[in-house]
């Protein structure tokens, strides 16, 4: 079965254990569970330090035969709430990532949108060198007084005109779909 704090305040309620809101200044005056170990005391006294309001069973559950703890942290300021099991874990880092992912890619999305209309200015860009390419590839090979430099250098030009076509194309292509 899951073992995490939600669980741990449904088997509080099924196995009919008081639950304590503590507030912060209580924390150091050792309003606290009963029969927890000095590391739990630890992590629910610097919850208390920092601000926090502590809303935890006032002992251990049994949870699949195992005593176990956990508590929701609540910042009094801005409302979060959020859960630490005795191990000090939560669930709300993977929430936490998440809000943050999202607040940012709302911002983000705005730079992506500018990135393709660049990536479709290169790709006018690259069309035009293309072209330009081909066309002085065109006029070395049908100028009969060109020089093997030139041509040389219009087949250069139009391998490097054929590149940024290839690369025009595949910006906008891959990246802003």
């Amino acid at each position: 079965m899951e073992r995490g704090v939600g669980r741990v305040f449904e088997e509080a309620d099924r196995q009919g254990v008081e639950v304590l809101t503590i507030l912060p200044d209580e924390t150091a005056g050792g309003r606290l569970p009963a029969n927890v170990s000095p590391e739990i005391v630890s992590l629910l006294q610097m919850a208390g330090a920092a601000g926090l309001i502590v809303i935890v069973p006032e002992r251990p559950v049994d949870l699949d035969g195992t005593p176990a703890i956990g508590w929701w942290l609540v910042d009094p300021v801005t409302g979060t709430v959020r859960d630490q099991f005795e191990t000090g874990q939560g669930a709300t880092l993977v929430e936490y990532a998440q809000r943050v992912v999202n607040f940012l890619y709302g911002p983000l999305s705005k730079f992506r949108s500018l990135g393709c209309a660049i990536a479709f200015v290169g790709l006018l860009g690259s069309v035009l060198a293309y072209g330009g390419a081909v066309a002085a590839a065109y006029d070395a090979a049908s100028n009969p007084t060109a020089t093997t430099a030139a041509k040389v250098s219009a087949v250069l030009a139009l391998g490097g005109g054929t590149g940024a076509l290839a690369g025009g194309l595949l910006g906008p292509l891959v990246g802003c779909q």
